[in-house]
């Protein structure tokens, strides 16, 4: 595998956990290829590297088990067992958490993982790279043979694929932008402004505060915004929410400022009751998910920084979604489930971070 960061293997290991049981869906993935991989195949381990990377990942699981029962618990029931976290919650497996606590753990549990596959991986390619030499060796000694085998092999996968047999497409992935030509435009110009906050009066009467000290602050040059303050961790999740039930085809505009966090934060903003879009800057993302049960839709890789307002956009109808932030398409995406719902603001504990200028139109 190419040099890479923690968090970006942190990443695809995540979507590989994510569809664990359906290799088709991670075809593009790095690990796919990596000396772990070749070792397996080589040594007779596995017969595909698809069945390779789920006995690496398998092996791994028994190591995280053997150091950390918790964390390892988590993981085999979430992705080797598909157990929903309500289910493990329920079952207090491995014992009594709120659900709101699992995500965190999970993400936990992922890093520590990751950072054992990695660990394992470089021990492997540098084994692999020492024995190179024997191996070019026996390559320029039967490498008649080998070439030979090798253009069959490439032959046949020709034919295989002229005759259309190929994996279906990812269905969670860092999607391509549609074309312009593509783009969902909302079908009506008739947009009514039915709620807009800029906290100038010192308050937020139209909100209701769910979970959390949600207070009113002002900056340096004296704009009022909305912020929320969860850096010691002594309030879990805290929520607030706007807007009415029946909201269903619209355009949301506000802005948004992080301004510190610790370990793996997340920023939501959720819309039509269970949608959410998610800025996790501690891994560089901006994602659409669904909860309950949670269930990541697509994603963006964008660098977050901190105290640094960034205006975004959500426009909703029917079954379509775009995202805009700075201006810029970052997400446009079908959706399946065309429910209406609140809209409600919300972080994760270790989390400080303001909004200001909310509007809402409704798409007429």
């Amino acid at each position: 595998m190419k040099n890479t960061t923690a968090e970006d293997d942190t990443y695809q290991v995540s979507k590989i956990l994510r569809d664990f049981n359906q290799p088709e869906k991670w075809k593009n993935s790095p690990w796919l290829s990596s000396y772990l991989v070749k070792d397996y195949l080589l040594s007779g381990k596995s017969q595909t590297p698809y069945q390779a990377v789920r006995d690496v990942f398998s092996d791994i699981l028994d190591l995280l088990l053997q150091e950390s029962p918790y964390y390892g618990d988590i993981l085999r029931g979430r992705f080797w067992e598909g157990q929903h976290v309500a289910e493990m919650v329920k079952n207090g497996r491995p014992q009594y958490w709120e659900e709101r606590n699992f995500y965190i753990y999970q993400k936990k549990a992922i890093a520590r993982f990751t950072f054992l596959l990695s660990e394992r991986e470089q021990r492997c390619q540098k084994i692999m790279l020492q024995s190179k030499p024997k191996n070019m060796a026996i390559f320029s000694k039967y490498r008649i043979a080998i070439i030979s085998i090798l253009f069959f092999a490439l032959l046949s996968l020709f034919i295989v694929f002229d005759k259309e047999t190929y994996f279906p497409a990812k269905s969670y992935s860092e999607g391509t932008l549609p074309s312009s030509s593509n783009l969902f435009i909302p079908t009506s110009t008739n947009r009514e402004i039915t709620f807009q906050e800029n906290f100038e009066n010192g308050t937020a009467d139209d909100f209701k505060n769910k979970l959390g000290l949600w207070i009113i602050v002002s900056e340096a040059n004296g704009n009022k915004v909305l912020d929320i303050n969860s850096m010691d961790n002594s309030i879990e999740y805290p929520t607030i929410e706007f807007g009415e039930s029946d909201w269903k085809n619209f355009i949301l505009e506000s802005r948004i400022n992080i301004i510190d966090y610790k370990d793996s934060p997340l920023v939501s903003i959720r819309f039509r009751g269970n949608y959410l879009l998610t800025f996790a800057p501690y891994w560089n993302s901006i994602g659409l998910a669904f909860d309950p049960p949670w269930e990541d839709i697509t994603y963006r890789t964008i660098e977050l920084q901190k105290n640094k307002w960034y205006p975004f956009r959500i426009e909703v109808e029917d079954s379509k979604i775009n995202v805009f932030l700075e201006n810029k398409l970052i997400i446009s995406q079908e959706i399946s489930n065309e429910i209406s719902g609140i809209v409600g603001f919300g972080t994760w504990p270790e989390t400080h971070v303001q909004f200001d200028d909310v509007v809402i139109m409704l798409i007429q």
